[in-house]
């Protein structure tokens, strides 16, 4: 059973309308208006590498938005290849937007089409019919 499965019971039995109303509960009690976070980068950075040595997709695209955020596309591409060669659809896309638009690599619209068309047939690639220009 999933949420949507959930709903469906909650919308048969009439009460899906009172179980979406906002309520307090202790997390939301006790937490400050305005809370203080201190990203650690290096540290993201670090946990991050050690999950992509396990091959985790999402240690690697995590990596890589860390770097192309920072403006190191070179280190961005690379960790979006390696979760790309996963087959992790984001990535995928990331890639053919990179070419697509020649963000740090020459434009290439054989290869931003090829990483749009290795994506997963249940994502909806936005950006295939730019793509196809």
């Amino acid at each position: 059973m999933d949420k949507t499965d959930i709903m469906d019971i909650a919308r048969e039995i009439d009460t899906y309308e009172t179980s979406i109303l906002p309520y307090e509960d202790c997390c939301t009690i006790f937490l400050p208006k305005h809370p203080v976070i201190n990203p650690d980068l290096d540290k993201a950075i670090e946990y991050f590498k050690k999950a992509s040595t396990f091959n985790y997709a999402y240690a690697y695209n995590n990596l890589g938005k860390i770097y192309e955020n920072k403006g190191n596309f070179k280190e961005a591409i690379t960790y979006y290849e390696e979760s790309a060669s996963l087959g992790e659809s984001w990535a995928l896309n990331k890639l053919g937007e990179f070419y697509r638009l020649g963000i740090y690599v020459k434009k290439d619209m054989q290869k931003a089409f090829d990483y749009y068309s290795d994506q997963n047939d249940d994502v909806r690639v936005d950006n295939m019919a730019d793509a196809i220009k």
